[in-house]
C-alpha cells in the first residue's frame, strides 16, 4: 500500500487540477496509483476530487487496473526460488522454541480473581469462567455471585452495586435493575449526576455539531472547486467557440473579398469572346463547325479569341 505520510494535506492541489487529471486517467495517460504518487495525495482525496468527473464504472476499471498493478508486482515470477527453499525441519533456536503441549507461563486458570480496570465504572472484580481463549472467558465477579443465587440476568438488565462501590460484591450489596432503573439509582446515590449527565450530551452535541460543520465547510468547499473547475471549462469553451466563429468569419469574408478582386479585375481586363472562321473565305461560325463551309466549301477552321473591354 503507498504511505502517503504527512502528505494528505495535498487535497486542494488535487481539486485544483481534478479536470486534468479526470482527462488523463480518461485517456490512459496516467494510473491511480501514479497520480497518487505525483501529488503526494491520499486515496480518498483522488476519489473525492475524481466524483461527478468520471463515472462508477470508469472507476472500476482504474481500480481494477490498479489491482493489477500490485498483483504482478507480488507474484512469483517463474523460475524464482523461494527462500526458505530446503529448511523444512530446521531448528534455528530449539532452546527457546514452544514444545508441543507447553503450557503459557501468564495462563490463568479457571476461577482466578482478578482486579482489573473497566473502560466504565474504574477498577472492578473479574473471575475466569472458562479456558477456551475466546472473548467471555472473564467476566464480572458481581454477575457471578448473582448468577449463581438467581440465575441467569435477562436481556437488558444490569446488576449493579447499590453503594456505588464496584469492589464491594457481597450478595446484599447488588441488586438487578434496567437501564432506567441504573439511572435512578445513580441519581439516588448522587443528585448531581443528571446535571453532569446533561453537561456531558450538551458537550458531545457540540462536538458533534462542529464535527459536522466542518465536514460541511469542507463539502461547500469541495462543491465551490468543483462549481469553479465548471465555470473555468464552460468559459474555455465559449471562448474556443467564439474563435472558431470569428476565424470562420474572417475566412468567408477574405473568401468574399478574394472573389470581389476576381470580379474587379475581370472588368477591368474585359470579357473573352471567340468565334471560329474558315482560314479559306473568313466566314464566321458561332460554334465549333462541323462538316464544310458553306460559303468556299473549305474544310480548314481556325479559333479567333479576343478581349472586348466593358
Amino acid at each position: 500500500m503507498l504511505n502517503m505520510g504527512s502528505y494528505r494535506g495535498n487535497r486542494d492541489k488535487v481539486m485544483a487540477d481534478a479536470a486534468g487529471i479526470a482527462e488523463r486517467l480518461a485517456a490512459g495517460r496516467a494510473t491511480i496509483t501514479g497520480t497518487m504518487r505525483r501529488y503526494r495525495c491520499a486515496y480518498s482525496a483522488l476519489r473525492r476530487a475524481m466524483e461527478g468527473r468520471l463515472t462508477n464504472e470508469q472507476w472500476v476499471q482504474f481500480e481494477r487496473a490498479r489491482r493489477r498493478e500490485y498483483t504482478k508486482k507480488g507474484q512469483f515470477k517463474k523460475g524464482l526460488v523461494p527462500w526458505n527453499k530446503g529448511v523444512r525441519g530446521m531448528h534455528l533456536s530449539p532452546r527457546t522454541e514452544f514444545k508441543k503441549g507447553r503450557v503459557a507461563t501468564n495462563l490463568k486458570p479457571v476461577g482466578t480473581i482478578a482486579i482489573r480496570k473497566h473502560k466504565c465504572c474504574g477498577p472492578r472484580t473479574f473471575i475466569k469462567v472458562a479456558d477456551n481463549r475466546r472473548w467471555g472467558d472473564w467476566i464480572p465477579y458481581a454477575w457471578y455471585i448473582w448468577q449463581r443465587v438467581h440465575g441467569p440476568v435477562p436481556a437488558g438488565c444490569l446488576i449493579v452495586h447499590k453503594d456505588g462501590d464496584a469492589l464491594n460484591d457481597s450478595l446484599r450489596n447488588l441488586v438487578m435493575v434496567d437501564r432506567k432503573g441504573h439511572i435512578m439509582l445513580q441519581q439516588k446515590r448522587d443528585p448531581s449526576i443528571v446535571k453532569r449527565m446533561r453537561a456531558n450530551c450538551v458537550e458531545m452535541n457540540r462536538k458533534r455539531w462542529a464535527r459536522w460543520r466542518k465536514e460541511k465547510a469542507r463539502r461547500l468547499k469541495t462543491e465551490e472547486l468543483q462549481q469553479r473547475e465548471i465555470a473555468k471549462e464552460a468559459e474555455q469553451e465559449r471562448r474556443r467557440l467564439a474563435k472558431e466563429a470569428e476565424d470562420k468569419k474572417r475566412l468567408e469574408e477574405g473568401r468574399r473579398q478574394l472573389e470581389e478582386g476576381r470580379r474587379q479585375l475581370e472588368e477591368s481586363r474585359g470579357r473573352l469572346v471567340s468565334w471560329w472562321e474558315c482560314i479559306g473565305c473568313g466566314f464566321e461560325f458561332a460554334g465549333e463547325p462541323k462538316g464544310i463551309c458553306p460559303k468556299c466549301n473549305g474544310l480548314r477552321f481556325e479559333r479567333i479569341v479576343q478581349r472586348i473591354s466593358a
